[in-house]
C-alpha cells in the first residue's frame, strides 16, 4: 500500500506547480462567489450615489457632485455636436429640396454620432477594464456634460467623444470642447485636480488618423490635465462589434 502511494505522489510531482499557481485563483473565485450580493451593492451604490448626486469618496478621493443629465440635456448635447461638424452643409439657398438635404444629412449624423460614442464606451470599458458611468454633469459650477466618468484607483478619469466627418476640422472642435472642460478643471479642488485626466476619442468618417493625431498635437502643451487621445474609424469601429 505504502508502495503505490508513494508510487502515485511520485507520478503527480510534476503538477504541484500547476495546482500551486492554481491555488489563489480558486481562492479569488471563491471570495467573489461568496461575497457576490456585496460586491452587486458596492455597484449599485455608485449608480445610485452618482443618480443622486454627491460625491462618491474612495479612500481621501472624493469625486465631484454628478447628477445624470436630463433626456433633454443629452438631446440638447447631441444637437450642439452634431451641428459643429455639418455647419459647411449649411447654405443660404432656401430652396426646399436643399433644405431637406440639409436636414438628412444633420438627422444621419447624429443617429451616427450616437452609434459611434456608444461603441467607443464599449471598446474602452473592454480595453481599460474601466466601469464607464454615462452622460452625467456636475451638480455644481461649470455646465458640462461628461460623454462618461470612471474611477479607477482614486483616478477620476472622464471621457469625451467627438466623431468627424472631415479630419480638417479636428483642432477647431477639440479645442472647443476642451476649452469647456478646462474651465471645469479649474474649478476642482487642488487634490481632485491631481487625480483628473482625460481620455478623448476621435472617431473619424473618412480621412487617415495619423492626419487627425498631428492635428490635436497641441493639446499636450495647451492644457494641464494629462489628454490621452485615440482615434477611431467609425467603418473600423462597427466591423469589429459586428455592426454594419
Amino acid at each position: 500500500m505504502i508502495h503505490f502511494i508513494d508510487k502515485v505522489l511520485e507520478n503527480l510531482r510534476a503538477y504541484i506547480p500547476l495546482m500551486q499557481s492554481l491555488i489563489w485563483p480558486i481562492v479569488v473565485l471563491i471570495v467573489i462567489w461568496v461575497f457576490r450580493s456585496h460586491m452587486r451593492a458596492c455597484i449599485s451604490v455608485i449608480h445610485k450615489r452618482i443618480e443622486a448626486g454627491g460625491g462618491l469618496k474612495i479612500g481621501p478621493f472624493e469625486l465631484p457632485p454628478m447628477a445624470p443629465a436630463t433626456p433633454q440635456e443629452q438631446a440638447n448635447n447631441l444637437e450642439d455636436k452634431a451641428a459643429e461638424e455639418v455647419t459647411d452643409h449649411t447654405t443660404t439657398d432656401s430652396s426646399a429640396p436643399k433644405q431637406t438635404s440639409i436636414l438628412n444629412v444633420q438627422r444621419d449624423f447624429k443617429a451616427s454620432y450616437v452609434l459611434a460614442e456608444d461603441l467607443v464606451m464599449r471598446k474602452l470599458s473592454a480595453e481599460l477594464n474601466l466601469k464607464i458611468i454615462r452622460q452625467v454633469k456636475p451638480e455644481h459650477g461649470v455646465k458640462y456634460i461628461f460623454d462618461g466618468v470612471a474611477l479607477e484607483e482614486g483616478r477620476f478619469i472622464a471621457v469625451e467623444v467627438k466623431m468627424l466627418r472631415k479630419v480638417i476640422h479636428a483642432k477647431m472642435i477639440a479645442r472647443k470642447s476642451l476649452d469647456r472642460l478646462s474651465m471645469y478643471y479649474t474649478s476642482l479642488a487642488e487634490d481632485v485636480k491631481h487625480k483628473f485626466s482625460l481620455i478623448l476619442a476621435i472617431v473619424i468618417d473618412e480621412g487617415a488618423p495619423e492626419d487627425t493625431m498631428s492635428q490635436l498635437a497641441f493639446i499636450r502643451d495647451t492644457y494641464r490635465f494629462p489628454v490621452h487621445i485615440v482615434c477611431y474609424r467609425f467603418k473600423e469601429l462597427q466591423a469589429e462589434f459586428g455592426i454594419k
